[in-house]
């Protein structure tokens, strides 16, 4: 509810409030500040529904409806994403919810003129195919586009595959989507659009493991110039036999005929390893996001020394030469700031040396995604010790299995953003061993901001945003909780090893609880005893500086006892 009080800020310019915007943290933070005052809100419209993100049917009907109540707010959404993969399902009740959501969609998108980016995210394709006619002919600034299968097809005739001039297309493959013969006429017709009527196109993925060979196929034909990312998952293109050894594989003369290239993911099914040999050593000379195996990246890391953003798509198996054929790899990137890793444990296994090894070979890193699934395999406290080194991280994802003696959630990022203080940013998820990787989730050219990239199931979750003064000092922690609890019996598991499954996923709902807390030291004497029992390297310092004035003590009164005698 809006208030009606004159704030100090209210008086500035629209302009110069939407740069104080910029500087805050999340959406919330811009929330809170608008919400001060009804001219604050009014001019800060634009950086509050500038990105709208919907997860839930409840979400999307109610945002949805305002936004037809509201032309002044809805025109400033810019970026509109629809996900819909956690309610959704085969049944009648997920299609039902489809039909809500398209209809209202359909109503709104009258009023989104200023739309430029939609994704829809969901198990199933939208029902109603005039979303797609209604976004195309109301909104005349979209240009890029994201749609999923599921196990229903669009019609071959779908207004899906009637946009012209776009930079930006992305279609995803859910679970339990199988192309027959008869649908390979609205493949056609996709490749058609994107090949002849999207020249300009400058980022696509496909991605999905239900694609028949020959519907994803024409993607090596296509060509253009404008291409700068590029991401192929699970879908079969490197099929084709070879006629003779002479001839590259399409897959590779496709690489080679884009060499605007900034970003590349792949698999092992788009692209075997063993061929990446045959790529020219001069292609793709502005590569600096890489996506895929540690095999492709053995071949490549030579050749493009200067790659920036490493994900490793596929867990790492530890092994005794794993850690080693890692580290060799990675050290070749000199400009490597961004890292995304995971491992797989098959026993309890202490990796604080990997961790070591990690940081060793990548110095410069900024952004750092580590998932260690299956087993327990370090305690956070010694892990906020091994990243010291990294002096220019800021950006901190870690998902793991809690280990036993771990200490509660806030207490291990208060840890680490005092032995980090240069980190502005801290998410830690735990999750049980039962969770199957790879993690995280494949996604599309669009990405949710940092505070709902949640693992698929997890036990616990914190986001916490860390503040410093002018010295680079933490000065406050900004803390937003999760934690799962079973949803009819209220039981909190995130201290117990027992979680209720059906179907293999957790019975979990998450609690949100979002709060602050000071890090600023104490006042002298009345914080002393806290900081002397505080496990960082403060107490460290300050019980080791008790002990020798205890000593010193000691010693001057035997001595002074001993010469009155």
């Amino acid at each position: 509810m809006h208030t009606t009080l004159t704030s100090p800020l209210a008086s500035l310019p629209a302009d110069i409030l939407l740069e104080i915007a910029a500087y805050l943290n999340s959406t919330s933070d811009v929330f809170h500040l608008s919400i001060s005052s009804t001219l604050l809100f009014a001019n800060l419209y634009s950086a509050l529904y500038a990105y709208v993100h919907l997860n839930s049917v409840t979400q999307c009907t109610s945002t949805l409806a305002m936004l037809c109540r509201r032309p002044d707010i809805a025109r400033h959404v810019r970026k509109l994403f629809i996900s819909l993969g956690h309610e959704s399902s085969t049944g009648q009740i997920g299609l039902i919810d489809g039909y809500n959501v398209s209809s209202h969609l359909i109503k709104a998108a009258r009023t989104l003129d200023a739309l430029n980016t939609f994704v829809w995210d969901g198990d199933e394709i939208p029902p109603y195919d005039d979303v797609w006619w209604a976004l195309r002919n109301n909104c005349p600034q979209l240009r890029t586009i994201g749609a999923s299968y599921g196990t229903l097809l669009p019609d071959p005739h779908s207004h899906l595959y009637d946009f012209s001039g776009l930079i930006g297309f992305s279609l995803i493959s859910k679970h339990g989507m199988y192309h027959a013969l008869e649908t390979m006429s609205s493949e056609s017709r996709l490749w058609t659009m994107l090949i002849k009527r999207c020249p300009d196109l400058e980022e696509l993925y496909i991605d999905g493991a239900s694609f028949d060979p020959g519907t994803v196929h024409p993607l090596c034909h296509g060509r253009w110039p404008r291409l700068r990312r590029l991401g192929v998952g699970d879908i079969v293109l490197d099929w084709h036999r070879l006629r003779n050894n002479d001839t590259k594989r399409p897959f590779i003369e496709f690489l080679e005929a884009h060499p605007q290239l900034r970003s590349l993911r792949t698999s092992r099914h788009a692209l075997n390893p063993a061929h990446m040999s045959d790529l020219d050593i001069d292609a793709l000379p502005h590569l600096e996001e890489f996506t895929g195996s540690l095999e492709h990246l053995q071949v490549i890391a030579a050749a493009h020394p200067d790659i920036k953003h490493v994900t490793f798509n596929e867990p790492m198996i530890i092994r005794d030469l794993a850690p080693m054929v890692i580290v060799n790899v990675l050290q070749n990137l000199h400009s490597l700031n961004t890292l995304d890793i995971s491992f797989a444990f098959h026993s309890t296994y202490e990796s604080g040396s990997l961790v070591r090894s990690l940081v060793g070979a990548c110095p410069n890193l900024v952004n750092f995604s580590l998932t260690c699934a299956r087993k327990p395999s370090l305690q956070l406290e010694n892990f906020s010790k091994a990243i010291r080194p990294l002096s220019r991280l800021r950006w901190l994802n870690l998902t793991l299995v809690r280990h036993n003696y771990e200490e509660p959630l806030l207490t291990c990022a208060i840890n680490i953003a005092r032995s980090n203080p240069r980190l502005s940013y801290i998410n830690i998820n735990f999750i049980p061993p039962c969770v199957t990787l790879p993690l995280p989730l494949p996604t599309s050219f669009t990405h949710s901001p940092p505070e709902t990239h949640l693992p698929p199931d997890f036990v616990e979750s914190g986001s916490y945003t860390l503040s410093t003064d002018e010295h680079g000092l933490p000065t406050a922690l900004a803390c937003v909780e999760r934690r799962a609890t079973l949803p009819l019996l209220g039981i909190d598991v995130s201290r117990t090893g027992w979680l209720a499954q059906v179907g293999g996923r957790i019975l979990a709902a998450p609690r949100t609880r979002r709060f602050t807390v000071d890090l600023q030291p104490k006042k002298p004497w009345r914080g002393y005893g806290s900081l002397l029992v505080e496990r960082s390297a403060a107490g460290e310092e300050v019980r080791l500086l008790t002990v020798l004035v205890s000593l010193a003590s000691l010693s001057v009164w035997g001595y002074v006892g001993f010469g009155m005698g």
